[in-house]
């Protein structure tokens, strides 16, 4: 089974099984309130419990480079937390645009044939974080004195 997580838009929160081949199989969209986001590894766990046996996964393909920074961060995060723990590989997809989870698989199983267990990911971001205005220094006025 390869698990497929698209995290990357902050409305919605999708994951999708492969069983046997190019189709996704399963499926969940969330919609979840801005606090409920930080239980995205509890929704993620239930989605896993529910549609898959014991160690069942052969690898995580994940959406990478498009969205929010949060959300990159989070589909890396809970892919990673993934692989070290079920040791599997990983692969991230950049498609621009709202990809479905069965185009994501079609790129990414390609990748992830050729990935071993072991190997994490690192964020990629379309722009840099903009997480709060820069800070400016202001330099001391000089006091002139007056001859």
């Amino acid at each position: 089974m390869i698990l497929v997580l698209d995290t990357t838009d902050p409305q919605t929160l999708r994951f999708g099984i492969s069983i046997n081949g190019l189709r996704i199989k399963k499926s969940e969209a969330h919609h979840p309130k801005k606090d409920e986001r930080l239980d995205a590894t509890a929704l993620l766990l239930r989605f896993l419990k529910k549609h898959t046996t014991g160690n069942d996964l052969s690898g995580v393909i994940v959406r990478d480079a498009a969205g929010t920074f949060s959300g990159v961060r989070l589909g890396i995060l809970l892919t990673n937390a993934l692989a070290l723990s079920e040791n599997i590989p990983v692969t991230a997809v950049k498609i621009s645009g709202t990809p479905s989870l069965t185009q994501l698989l079609h790129k990414g199983a390609v990748v992830l044939k050729r990935s071993t267990a072991g190997v994490y990911l690192i964020p990629r971001y379309h722009k840099a974080p903009n997480i709060s205005k820069s800070k400016v220094r202001r330099m001391p006025q000089r006091i002139r004195h007056q001859r």
